[in-house]
């Protein structure tokens, strides 16, 4: 998997080199029914997503103040339905938005209020917000970070569904075992499951598609 990974120490490389992310790619023999706007959580046991991943982070009116008191990890911007209407209703507004932070979450109780908000733009850039369950048992700042060490899986109406699976930065070992850990609960989340699938790729963000899993054909 070296093609897929940054330089080594001893070769030549910018100045600003970028980590990249890597990527499974599943083609499918059957497009899915039903888009699901709201991903899957997979964890991983070397996440993609780090302390310097900036969030932001949606909740109702009315919890705006607790939630600023929390000290959250990685939320760099707290919104509520109110702010969003006052401040997000141009289409400029929201696309500015989008650019400014690496993710998206919201508290479940304002998940379908969103939708008026965050259109087809934040859907197709896989940055709807994803939705919490935020509950007494278990701290707010647990539950961000956990979900923040997730990659999330999309089911969108296509023949091949992409899933960031580890980054340029990681080890050979540590982009095994994301793949390993996480792949056969990947898998149960797809319509149909191994039997809609008729391949399997590794990408990185400049590489061609690298397949290491094809179905076998029928005798």
């Amino acid at each position: 998997m070296a093609f897929l990974q940054r330089p080594k120490d001893n070769e030549k490389k910018s100045l600003f080199e970028k980590v990249h992310t890597i990527s499974l790619v599943f083609t499918l023999n059957k497009i899915p029914e039903k888009q699901k706007i709201d991903p899957y959580k997979i964890v991983l046991p070397h996440p993609i997503y780090s302390d310097s991943t900036e969030i932001c982070l949606v909740v109702g009116d009315k919890k705006k103040a607790e939630f600023k008191e929390k000290n959250l990890p990685n939320i760099k911007k707290l919104l509520s339905i109110d702010s969003l209407r006052k401040k997000y209703s141009s289409y400029e507004a929201r696309d500015k938005l989008l650019i400014s932070y690496d993710l998206f979450f919201c508290d479940s109780v304002v998940k379908l209020p969103l939708l008026q908000f965050f259109g087809k733009t934040f859907i197709k850039a896989k940055k709807y917000p994803i939705p919490i369950t935020f509950h007494y048992k278990v701290p707010p700042a647990q539950l961000v970070a956990t979900t923040r060490d997730c990659t999330f899986l999309y089911i969108s109406r296509g023949s091949c569904i992409n899933l960031k699976i580890a980054l340029s930065s990681h080890t050979t070992q540590q982009i095994t075992e994301n793949i390993v850990q996480s792949l056969e609960k990947v898998v149960a989340k797809i319509p149909g499951s191994w039997e809609a699938i008729n391949r399997i790729s590794i990408k990185g963000a400049d590489s061609i598609e690298l397949p290491f899993y094809a179905k076998p054909e029928k005798q």
